[in-house]
C-alpha cells in the first residue's frame, strides 16, 4: 500500500544534524509516509553513513547519492520527480531538509489542515530558525498568507 505522504529529503554536508532531522520525522504521530533521501555529492561520506543505517533499520526509508553536486534545485527536482513516480498514489509531497527538526504532531496537523480544506494545494507550517546548536534563532517565525491567491 502506497504511503499517503512522501518526505523529500536532501543532503549536503557533513550530516551534523541529519540523525536528529530524520529522528523527527520518524517521530511523527501520523507514520503513513515514506522518506526519499537524496545526497547531492557531499564531500565526505559521514552523512552518508548515517543515512544508509536510516535506510537499513526502516523500510519507509530510501537512500540514494549523486556521485557529483548537481546543486540545490536540480536535487529537490529529483526527489520529488523520484516520489511522483514510485509513489503514484502518495497524496501529500513534502521537501525535508538535513537540518530541519519538526515537531510530532507535524504531519498529523498539516494532513488535517489540508483535509479541512480540499480546494487547497498547499499547506506551510509556521517555523522558527534555529542556530547549529539547536538555539532559537531571535526573529519571529515566518508566515506566509496564499488565501488571495
Amino acid at each position: 500500500m502506497a504511503p499517503r505522504t512522501v518526505f523529500g529529503l536532501t543532503i549536503y554536508g557533513d550530516g551534523t544534524h541529519l540523525a536528529e532531522a530524520v529522528d523527527s520525522l520518524l517521530a511523527q504521530t501520523s507514520s503513513d509516509f515514506a522518506v526519499l533521501m537524496v545526497d547531492d555529492g557531499s564531500p565526505d561520506r559521514r552523512a552518508e553513513a548515517i543515512a544508509l543505517d536510516y535506510a537499513q533499520r526502516d523500510p519507509r526509508i530510501t537512500y540514494w547519492r549523486h556521485a557529483e553536486r548537481h546543486g540545490m534545485i536540480a536535487t529537490w527536482r529529483d526527489v520529488a520527480e523520484t516520489a511522483r513516480t514510485r509513489y503514484t498514489e502518495a497524496e501529500f509531497f513534502a521537501w525535508v531538509s538535513d537540518h530541519d527538526r519538526w515537531d510530532a504532531r507535524w504531519l498529523e496537523r498539516m494532513t488535517q489542515a489540508l483535509d479541512g480544506a480540499p480546494e487547497a494545494v498547499l499547506a506551510y507550517p509556521q517555523t522558527q530558525l534555529i542556530d547549529r546548536d539547536g538555539g532559537e534563532v531571535g526573529k519571529e517565525p515566518r508566515t506566509f498568507d496564499t488565501s488571495a491567491i
